[in-house]
């Protein structure tokens, strides 16, 4: 638990600052990497917070993907 929220940590720090995850994910992203690192074996729940940050960052991700998509070229 401990390597996943470093993980968590890390990566909420480099997407934020490279802008490819905003402010309030990176929030949700340190809360939960604190939450794994400090009370991880203390509250079985816990274990759900890495694979659910990283669908929620999947997810953002896609969504962005999908909406950045262009347009197909007309081939003349």
């Amino acid at each position: 638990m401990r390597m996943a929220a470093v993980f968590v940590l890390a990566t909420s720090t480099i997407g934020h600052r490279l802008g490819v995850i905003p402010r309030p994910l990176a929030v949700i992203g340190y809360a939960a990497g604190l939450v794994l690192l400090f009370a991880g074996p203390a509250f079985p729940w816990s274990e759900l917070l890495f694979p659910a940050w990283s669908v929620l960052i999947s997810v953002h991700l896609l969504r962005v993907r999908m909406r950045a998509r262009p347009e197909p070229a007309d081939v003349v």
